[in-house]
């Protein structure tokens, strides 16, 4: 079954009708900060994992809205492995493991929420590790 041409502004919430007014509000986009452990908000689509202080634990409540373009990095120079887990029952970044594990500065993951479960794996830049936990 093929695929076909498809239009990635429907079914966005900020009422894009156009793919410039798409490009503009993603030219708009500011990393958000986190420096220590908590929920990755679903308003968040370029987020950086910032600590000193040892791991951070991270989590998202699911791929949530289809379409969404999410970018996680890992900002700080640490090797203590920052996880970012998918809590809802059932959700996987690749379909099997729920898990993404950062350990090194500058790794980051470029992901596409598939369906409210799921993340598709765009890039991962550096070697993002995945587990299910």
């Amino acid at each position: 079954m093929a695929l076909g041409k498809r239009d990635f502004t429907k079914g966005m919430s900020k009422g894009f009708t156009t793919n410039t007014q798409l490009y503009t509000q993603a030219a708009a986009v500011t990393a958000v900060s986190y420096t220590a452990s908590g929920a990755i908000k679903d308003a968040d689509s370029v987020v950086d994992l910032d600590t000193a202080a040892g791991k951070m634990e991270m989590t998202i409540a699911g791929g949530g809205e289809v379409g969404r373009i999410l970018v996680i990095t890992q900002i700080d120079g640490g090797t203590d492995g920052h996880t970012v887990t998918l809590t809802p029952t059932g959700a996987t970044f690749d379909g099997t493991n729920n898990t993404a594990t950062f350990n090194a500065q500058f790794e980051a993951l470029v992901l596409l929420a598939i369906s409210p479960k799921r993340f598709l794996i765009l890039k991962n830049y550096g070697s993002v590790a995945f587990s299910s936990v």
